[in-house]
């Protein structure tokens, strides 16, 4: 926030993981109040309103509005307000699941999107930055539509297999240590107990 305000400050310098930690906050907080049975009854209506409501919101007021205070907000923290919706949307979806109600967005090819996601977010920006590299960057017009699925297509695909060649792999092997770990920790707990307990009387 400090950046957007005044970019020209020393906080321009920080790194972006840094800078993007307020966009893990949000990611991780629910996700770890979810594993903790934080279960808030959220429609999922009101989460896919909040999404299109900010877009329609956003279009008409840096359209309407653009040199107002109201606009200058828009135009800077429109990536803040759509985390938040996102955000929304995520948790009303996960409590109707996690009750055991069917949902359209918990269907295998959403889940099977959420899987790769990860490995979209390293790989797409990487292609995109090689066509840049490449072909520089191009006017607006109607003809960038002939290679910008080509592109998506492409980077997706090497997403895909990013995730089932390194990254399932990698998560399994750390969930058996983990799990393994737990299971020797849980283990060295009850012997311990059961020893300070002493003999059963008799």
């Amino acid at each position: 926030m400090v950046v957007v305000v005044s970019p020209d400050n020393a906080f321009d310098a920080v790194p972006p993981p840094v800078v993007h930690l307020t966009e893990f906050a949000v990611g991780m907080g629910p996700a770890w109040a979810f594993r903790n049975g934080w279960r808030p009854k959220v429609p999922v209506w009101l989460g896919l309103s909040s999404l299109i409501g900010l877009l329609a919101g956003v279009t008409i007021v840096q359209r309407l509005f653009p040199s107002t205070l109201v606009g200058w907000v828009v135009a800077h923290f429109t990536n803040e307000f759509v985390i938040l919706a996102c955000t929304l949307t995520i948790v009303a979806v996960t409590s109707k699941t996690l009750a055991g109600e069917k949902s359209f967005f918990a269907g295998r090819i959403h889940v099977l999107l959420g899987e790769w996601s990860f490995s979209c977010y390293l790989v797409c920006a990487t292609f995109v930055y090689i066509f840049l590299l490449i072909f520089g960057s191009q006017p607006e017009s109607w003809s960038n539509l002939a290679w910008l699925p080509a592109l998506f297509i492409v980077s997706f695909l090497c997403a895909a297999s990013l995730h089932q060649l390194a990254e399932r792999p990698l998560e399994r092997r750390i969930r058996t240590w983990y799990n393994a770990k737990k299971q020797c920790k849980a283990d060295n707990s009850a012997s311990l107990a059961g020893s300070l307990s002493g003999p059963t009387p008799m």
